[in-house]
């Protein structure tokens, strides 16, 4: 620098240093952006599964004990059921996986609405009874037992619940319980 101010190369040193200044502070706020909207994606992907499990966690609620030797009460199968849930009504789970992502279609009574997960499929309902998982309830077998949950699995080989509810296993008030069968009358 001289008496009469900055010099020509001096002046655009300057400038260049705060180019390359603004230039990585602009580069820093995009990564910060894009680990942002993974952060986000992520947790809305959790938030829609939890959402799901809710759902299908209080159609479930109240209604039970769903048991092997009465199919009419609650059936199904890797892709769907079908279950009684109150007074003449009847709620009905199915997968659709048709596109990118995995849904569940819900019918009470004729009304329906579509539950987006947010997760990539293809998936399978697996029926969790008193003698161990079975692809399909009732399951096959001459044995009585009594649904505990269900499960939303994907994967084959080693499956990753996605959804699991609860099924509510008590018996009625009406129970006259028969100690050979291990189960209500």
């Amino acid at each position: 620098m001289s008496d009469a101010g900055y010099t020509l190369t001096e002046t655009l040193t300057a400038l260049a240093i705060v180019g390359m200044a603004v230039g990585g502070l602009s580069t820093g706020i995009a990564m910060v952006g894009k680990a942002q909207a993974a952060v986000t994606s992520t947790v809305s992907g959790i938030q829609a599964v939890q959402s799901a499990e809710m759902g299908i966690q209080r159609l479930f609620d109240g209604h039970g004990p769903f048991r092997s030797h009465e199919p009419q009460q609650l059936s199904g199968d890797g892709r769907g059921m079908a279950f009684a849930c109150g007074q003449q009504a009847v709620c009905k789970i199915e997968i659709d996986d048709a596109e990118a992502q995995l849904k569940l279609q819900i019918d009470v009574s004729g009304r329906s609405r579509s539950l987006a997960l947010r997760q990539a499929g293809p998936a399978k309902f697996v029926y969790q009874g008193s003698l161990g998982p079975s692809s399909t309830w009732p399951p096959v077998g001459v044995e009585r037992q009594v649904l505990r949950s269900v499960a939303l699995v994907r994967g084959d080989n080693d499956p990753t619940p996605l959804i699991e509810a609860q099924v509510w296993r008590e018996q009625p008030l009406t129970c006259a319980f028969d100690v050979v069968l291990q189960d209500c009358r």
